[in-house]
């Protein structure tokens, strides 16, 4: 939150929640995962944000892992992996906050891999203290853009596509 006076930062961190998610042991059970050969388990991925949920504020990753997927069939089909640094959420309030009259919720599922900390900003603190920040709305905005610029090739989410359907009707 660079550029902020620093009154409006302070009162905009004791506003933060920092949250944890997943096991802290997860290099181990990842490494179990890892040898079974089945590293898509996403049963073993707690869910932070599900699809379809109303954006109640803004998930700054602060270590660990996270998977960004969308349903697809009858299962998920993964969009990307963010980690340390990156933002989840702000596209979605953002246009929530613009567009009062037109709506949208989460179209992705936001997931940990392992352990993470995340710290959530509530949506009326982003409001009140972000969205009125222009440098600190578009540092955020960037941020966003390089995360999706990172995107899982589409060639690979073709085969992933593949593999799923092929399991489908084995």
């Amino acid at each position: 939150f660079k550029g902020m006076e620093e009154n409006i930062r302070k009162k905009l961190i004791d506003k933060c929640v920092f949250k944890s998610y997943g096991d802290f042991k997860w290099s181990m059970s990842y490494k179990d995962l890892a040898k079974k050969g089945d590293l898509n388990n996403l049963a073993n991925e707690p869910i932070i944000v599900s699809e379809g949920d109303y954006p109640d504020g803004i998930y700054l990753i602060r270590s660990g892992f996270v998977r960004v997927s969308r349903k697809f069939n009858n299962g998920h089909l993964t969009k990307n992996y963010l980690g340390k640094g990156s933002v989840f959420g702000f596209e979605e309030l953002k246009y929530n906050y613009e567009n009062p009259n037109s709506q949208r919720n989460h179209s992705m599922s936001l997931r940990a891999i392992g352990y993470v900390d995340v710290i959530f900003i509530p949506s009326d603190v982003v409001e009140k203290y972000i969205f009125q920040e222009d440098e600190v709305s578009k540092a955020l905005h960037e941020s966003c853009q390089a995360d999706n610029e990172l995107e899982i090739a589409p060639e690979k989410q073709k085969v992933a596509i593949a593999t799923m359907k092929a399991g489908m009707l084995s």
